[in-house]
C-alpha cells in the first residue's frame, strides 16, 4: 500500500510537468520517486528531501511518506532526507535518469536525542507536557521555561531568583504544578503562576497527581503533602528520610522513593514501608501499571516491581540515575537518565546505553506521543526526541 501511494504521487507530479515543449528542447518529462518510513515501517511525513545534479529541486515527504520530483531532464542526482531529530539511511543516494524514470529511492529515519536552546544557563530539574506546543521546563534560580512548539521562553513567577523550582507536573495545560527547594508550591492556571499555601517550608523535590483532585508532593524530612481539589494537607509518612520521587498506578496505589534505597507504598489509607534491596538512593520512580513500576538512582540502580517484590535490574552503567519515563509497558519506549549526560533505553529485556547531544549532567526525562521525549539536566540542557515508540 505504500508503495501504490508512492507511485500515484509520483505520476501525478510527473503528469504536472509534461507538456507541449519546442522541437529539440531537451526531456524534461523524467521524475523521481520514492517514500520515507520511520524504524518500524510506517510512512514518515514532514520530511524535506533536497534534490541536486543535472536539476535542482527540494519537497517535502507526504502523510505516507511518499515524495516525487517531476519535469527533470536527463542526468546524475543526489537525494537527500533531512528532518530535526531524525539520522537517516542511507545518508542520500545518488542515481541516473536516462532515457526513463528513475527507480523509487526509499529511506529509513531513526530517531535520535538532540539539544534545543533553552536560553538560559540555569540548572534545570523537572520537564513536563501536555502536548506538542504546550511543555514546561523548571529549574534553579526560580527559572519556569516553556516551549510553545518552536521556542523555548521564560515565564514570570511569584518565586524569587535565588529558589530552586524541583519538579513540574500538571494534569491539563491549564492546571500545572511546580514545588521548589523553599517549600513553595506554584499552579499555573492557564494565564498566570501563582502560589498556593503548602504549610511546609521543607524542600519539596517532586510533584505527581492522577488527576485534577489527587495530586501529591514529596521532600526532605519525610514531607509529603496531598492535594485534593481545594488545599494541600500534611500526610504522615512514618519516616524522616528524605523523598524524592512520588508516583501511582491509581489513587489507592502511589510509591515514593528517596535516601538509602526507602520505597514507601500508599495503599489509600496509611504509608508503609517496603523492601527494596539496594540502600543507594533512590532518585526516581515511574511506572505504567499497577504490576510494572521502575526506580532509579545512584551508582547506575534500576529496581523494578513485578507486582509482589522489588529486584535489581542490571544498567550497564556506573553513573547515578536520576530520572525515568517510558510510553509502553513493556517496550522499548522506556528512558532513564543521569549524569554526565547517560541516557539509558529498556530493549524489553535489556537496558543499553544511547548516544545523546550532550556530556552535562541530566536531571529528568519526560514525554509523550503528542510531544516526543525530553530531557533538561545542567547548563540549561534541553534535549528532544522525536520518535516515541
Amino acid at each position: 500500500m505504500r508503495r501504490l501511494a508512492w507511485f500515484t504521487a509520483f505520476v501525478a507530479l510527473i503528469a504536472a510537468g509534461c507538456g507541449d515543449r519546442p522541437p529539440g528542447s531537451p526531456t524534461i518529462d523524467r521524475g523521481i520517486a520514492g517514500g520515507v518510513s520511520n524504524e518500524s515501517g510506517a510512512g514518515l511525513a514532514g520530511v524535506v528531501l533536497d534534490l541536486t545534479g543535472a536539476s535542482t529541486a527540494s519537497t517535502t515527504s507526504s502523510s505516507s511518506g511518499a515524495y516525487a520530483f517531476g519535469g527533470l531532464v536527463d542526468g546524475d542526482y543526489t537525494v537527500t532526507p533531512s528532518l530535526a531529530g531524525y539520522a537517516f539511511s542511507p545518508v542520500r543516494v545518488d542515481l541516473r535518469v536516462s532515457g526513463g524514470d528513475a527507480s523509487a529511492s526509499t529511506f529509513t529515519g531513526r530517531g535520535v536525542w538532540y539539544a534545543i536552546a533553552s536560553g538560559t544557563t540555569h540548572a534545570l530539574r523537572g520537564v513536563w507536557g501536555s502536548g506538542a506546543s504546550d511543555v514546561w521546563a523548571v529549574g534553579d534560580s526560580g527559572t519556569i521555561l516553556h516551549w510553545d512548539g518552536k521556542t523555548w521562553s521564560s515565564v514570570p513567577n511569584p518565586l524569587s531568583g535565588t529558589d530552586q523550582i524541583w519538579d513540574v507536573w500538571g494534569s491539563a495545560a491549564s492546571d500545572v504544578w511546580a514545588v521548589s527547594a523553599s517549600g513553595a508550591i506554584l499552579h499555573w492556571d492557564g494565564s498566570t503562576w501563582s502560589n498556593v499555601p503548602s504549610g511546609t517550608t521543607e524542600q519539596l523535590l517532586a510533584v505527581w497527581g492522577e488527576d485534577a483532585t489527587h495530586v501529591w508532593a514529596v521532600g526532605t524530612s519525610g514531607t509529603i503533602l496531598r492535594w485534593n481539589g481545594s488545599a494541600w494537607s500534611s500526610v504522615p509518612s512514618g519516616t524522616t528520610s528524605l523523598l524524592s520521587s512520588v508516583w501511582g498506578s491509581q489513587t489507592s496505589d502511589v510509591w515514593a522513593v528517596g535516601a538509602g534505597g526507602i520505597i514507601l507504598r500508599w495503599n489509600g489509607s496509611v504509608w508503609s514501608s517496603v523492601p527494596s534491596s539496594t540502600t543507594n538512593a533512590l532518585q526516581n520512580v515511574w511506572g505504567s501499571a499497577a504490576s510494572t513500576v521502575w526506580a532509579v538512582g545512584d551508582a547506575g540502580t534500576i529496581l523494578r516491581w513485578n507486582g509482589s517484590a522489588w529486584s535489581g535490574v542490571t544498567s550497564g552503567t556506573p553513573e547515578d540515575l536520576r530520572s525515568l519515563w517510558g510510553s509502553e509497558v513493556g517496550g522499548s519506549g522506556l528512558w532513564a537518565v543521569g549524569r554526565n549526560g547517560t541516557i539509558l533505553r529498556w530493549s524489553g529485556s535489556a537496558w543499553s546505553s544511547v548516544a545523546g547531544d550532550t556530556t552535562n549532567h541530566l536531571l529528568a526525562v519526560r514525554g509523550s506521543q503528542a510531544s516526543g521525549v525530553w530531557a533538561v539536566g545542567y547548563q540549561g540542557t534541553i534535549l528532544r526526541r522525536s520518535d516515541v515508540p
